[in-house]
């Protein structure tokens, strides 16, 4: 993906995510030498918008200040039940809501990646993860 071009005195500097030859993807600034971009390319060369995905529709995570400490917001008010689980798949707690932030407190739990899932009554579901160091 092209992020940039710009030229300085005779030559043009190109920024973005660029594939090589053996199918890696480089994301660096690389400088054009020359020659027929037609003929040196083997595949099509484009410009494309990058556009974000609608993030409006998910639970989000913000850390507060300690050592163990999340905000949880939740995308829309009404019944939501907070499921914490660990690594393992096994359920710490559980907490109903309505839609309202939430503090998060894994002070007493141990380092690792833990699993939030949120889910309304009609069985909709939102994930997220955070990491307690």
């Amino acid at each position: 993906m092209l992020l940039d071009m710009a030229v300085w005195r005779d030559s043009l500097y190109v920024c973005g995510s660029i594939l090589t030859v053996d199918g890696d993807t480089m994301k660096q600034v690389v400088q054009w030498i020359g020659g027929d971009v037609v003929e040196a390319c083997s595949q099509t060369v484009s410009i494309a918008e990058t556009v974000l995905p609608d993030t409006r529709d998910e639970l989000h995570v913000s850390s507060l200040p300690g050592d163990a400490k999340w905000q949880i917001h939740f995308p829309y008010s009404g019944a939501w039940t907070l499921g914490v689980y660990d690594a393992t798949g096994r359920l710490l707690r559980s907490q109903h809501n309505r839609g309202e932030d939430v503090e998060l407190d894994l002070g007493a739990e141990m380092a690792g990646v833990y699993l939030l899932r949120a889910m309304t009554i009609t069985g909709e579901n939102r994930r997220t993860k955070i990491v307690r160091q």
